[in-house]
């Protein structure tokens, strides 16, 4: 008894490794809403991924944002019709993630303000982290109670 006990656990120990990098991928690709929104929000706060502030409006920019009701106190925060932002996307592959958005628009945008546009702050990395990990135990949790 107490032998197929420990082949049980060496079995469960053996496959672990892959069975965790297959569950934070899963519940990554299933919270992508969660981090593409947190990288939304850097960006209309003003804050790139790197934590560095996006550079300050033009002149003329502040302008015609105040004159269109549009926010104009603040560091540019690369949405003025939505298209931009609305088309984030993310990709998850072994355990990397990769933003980008799908406008027309993303390369010229990266060429201007750089890569960090795309991202997690390292605050926002744990604000994602945070919510994921609850998900991520209950499902290894789960797998180690099978048999």
């Amino acid at each position: 008894m107490a032998n197929q006990l420990i082949n049980l656990i060496q079995k469960k120990l053996n496959s672990f490794e892959y069975v965790l990098n297959s569950i934070v991928e899963e519940t990554l690709q299933d919270n992508k809403k969660l981090l593409t929104d947190l990288n939304r929000e850097q960006l209309m706060s003003g804050l790139l991924s790197d934590n560095t502030p996006t550079p300050p409006y033009s002149i003329y920019t502040l302008e015609m944002r105040e004159l269109s009701g549009k926010p104009y106190n603040r560091n540019i925060t690369l949405f003025d019709t939505g298209d931009f932002q609305s088309f984030f996307g993310i990709d998850v592959e072994n355990g990397l993630l990769d933003f980008y958005s799908l406008d027309w628009k993303s390369e010229m945008l990266i060429q201007e303000y750089g890569k960090y546009i795309f991202g997690l702050t390292e605050e926002n990395f744990d604000k994602a982290f945070n919510e994921i990990r609850p998900i991520v135990k209950e499902k290894i949790e789960k797998w180690i109670a099978e048999k």
